[in-house]
Formats: structure tokens, C-alpha cells, sequence
């Protein structure tokens, strides 16, 4: 009911704004309309999240036999999607790793919690963010860690003409700039990028570990299982969001 309420709100607002600017040619107006229409939206997802964060059951989630508490944030659905499984991990294996130098491929983790560590997005413009192509990004440094969260499906998948290998590129580009010993620990959606969904099914992408979730529909848990009962998941199939996810890690060796 809440959500109709919420729709109806802002096709309310949507149409009152359009009929100034076509009636009263009146810009100002209509931008106030859609400050209020943003307004309003916002509250929602706020308690949405809010809800969530108290109400929500289960709470928690496991991932490699330890348990983590489901992510909760108004920004982008973040309670109803893999954000919910994918921003906790991830998070802890940053604040383990506090001190040391870190780089993230796709600037997601500013949009939750404070960042101090590097960033490198190719198309988003935010303060701090350095806008570059992952393959031509030389640094003349390593890192300890460098995580990416649902980024790599979409390199070489999004612009045109395609690249198919391009996130089997990244992914040996970015191999070479760990410190020995260091970490890449990657998310990936299934259902988006079909060349990299085969490149998973084959074993191509070589990770050193490789944990699989599934999203039990039509709730919002999350669960660790085995890469056969996710193959073939489909991305935006019955929700707006990834069905299944694949963690990826790699371990570089240390030197001798």
C-alpha cells in the first residue's frame, strides 16, 4: 500500500510539474516539483531502510562460515538487491586491511561508508575518483588489496563496439598490480554479461577461491551455495536486481 501511496505521489508531482512548464512555461516551478518528488522519495527509501535495519528476518546472512548482518542503506534499493550481501563482506575485508594500501575498481563503497583508500571509476565523476579505464590504469604502485563490486561484468560489455575478453583483461591487470601476497577480491552478477557468465561456467577466470549466493524468491535472503545451482541465473528475471552472484578471490604468491 505504502509503495502505490509512493507512485502515485509522483506521478502526481510528475504531471503537476510537466503542466507548468507546458502551460506556465515556468522552469522554476516545475524544478520545485521535482525537488518535492525527490523529497518525498527519499523519505521513503529512508524508512524503508530504517525498517529494515530492525525489522528485517532473518538479519543475517553467511558467508565462507561466518556470519554477517544484512546491509541496510536508502541509496539505490541497496536493502532489496545483492547490495544487501555484497557491501558487508566487502567492508569487513577493507577495515581488516585499515593501514595498508587499497584500490577499488567502481566507485560503489563512498555511497555507504566514509573511503580513504583509492578509487578508479571509468565514467563516474565524484570527488577523488579518478576516471580511467581499469586496463590503462598504471599507478607505479601495487596495492595489498583492491576490491570491485559489481563492476566487472559491465567492462567491455556496456559501450559498443563490445569487447567480450575485456574482464578477463582487468582481471589479469589487476593481478599485476598486487603486492606479493596481496588480495583481489571481485563481485560479479550473474545474468548481465553472458561472455563473462561462460568464462565462469569454463573455469577461465582463475580465482583462487570462488564462493557462490543465490537469492531465494520471492524474499530478500541470501545463500552460499554450489556454482551448479546458480549457472544459467538470469539478471532483472522476476525483480530488478541479480538472482545470483559470484565472489571471486585471488591470492597472490608471495615472492620465493
Amino acid at each position: 500500500m505504502s509503495i502505490l501511496l509512493a507512485v502515485g505521489i509522483m506521478v502526481i508531482t510528475f504531471f503537476l510539474g510537466e503542466w507548468f512548464v507546458v502551460k506556465r512555461r515556468s522552469s522554476v516551478v516545475f524544478r520545485f516539483w521535482m525537488s518535492v518528488n525527490k523529497t518525498v522519495f527519499s523519505l521513503f527509501y529512508s524508512l524503508q531502510a530504517y525498517w529494515c535495519r530492525f525489522y528485517r528476518r532473518p538479519r543475517t546472512f553467511v558467508f565462507g562460515r561466518k556470519r554477517y548482518r544484512y546491509f541496510c542503506h536508502p541509496y539505490n534499493f541497496t536493502h532489496k538487491n545483492e547490495r544487501a550481501v555484497e557491501v558487508p563482506i566487502v567492508v569487513e575485508i577493507v577495515q581488516r586491511c585499515e593501514g595498508k594500501r587499497i584500490l577499488e575498481i567502481g566507485n560503489c563503497l563512498s555511497h555507504y561508508i566514509p573511503v580513504r583508500h583509492e578509487v578508479v571509476d571509468k565514467y563516474e565523476a565524484a570527488t577523488g575518483v579518478i576516471n580511467q579505464d581499469v586496463i590503462d590504469f598504471a599507478p607505479g604502485r601495487t596495492y595489498d588489496l583492491i576490491v570491485s563490486i559489481s563492476t566487472l561484468e559491465h567492462v567491455g560489455f556496456d559501450k559498443h563496439p563490445q569487447e567480450p575478453d575485456k574482464p578477463l583483461r582487468a582481471i589479469w591487470r589487476l593481478t599485476q598490480l598486487l603486492r606479493p601476497g596481496g588480495m583481489l577480491v571481485a563481485t560479479i552478477l550473474l545474468g548481465v554479461n553472458p561472455s563473462l557468465d561462460r568464462m565462469l561456467e569454463c573455469g577461465k577466470l582463475r580465482f583462487t577461491r570462488r564462493y557462490c549466493f543465490k537469492r531465494l524468491v520471492p524474499s530478500h535472503v541470501w545463500k552460499e551455495i554450489a556454482w551448479e545451482e546458480i549457472r544459467g541465473a538470469r539478471y532483472g528475471h522476476e525483480y530488478l536486481s541479480a538472482l545470483g552472484l559470484v565472489i571471486g578471490i585471488i591470492k597472490k604468491k608471495t615472492s620465493g
